[in-house]
């Protein structure tokens, strides 16, 4: 069981049933107004200074910031963009790319 009640100002949800699938979590943080960094199941870290990401499936990312920001690789230190809202990367599964945002 799943349930979901809107109020005028909060919406509450409940689940009987864990562990919740991933896409339900993300649907729901979509219509709360959480910014989604990647449309794939991948774990992604934030802050205001790094992003990390550790892929479940290899393949291309297509990575959403919140903000314009200036991106380099935190290992490399290689700069993927300057002022840009996103960025694309291949990544190979089980792989961590940790990125430097200012």
């Amino acid at each position: 069981g799943l349930c979901i009640k809107k109020f005028p100002e909060w919406t509450s949800v409940y689940s009987a049933a864990v562990p919740i699938p991933v896409q339900i979590i993300k649907n729901i943080a979509i219509q709360s107004g959480v910014h989604i960094y990647s449309a794939t199941e991948d774990v992604v870290y934030a802050n205001k200074s790094f992003l990390g990401i550790h892929c479940k499936a290899a393949g291309k990312k297509t990575i959403r910031l919140p903000v314009k920001a200036t991106v380099s690789d935190a290992l490399t230190k290689k700069l993927i963009g300057q002022d840009i809202n996103y960025f694309e990367i291949v990544m190979q599964e089980k792989e961590t790319g940790l990125w430097w945002l200012k």
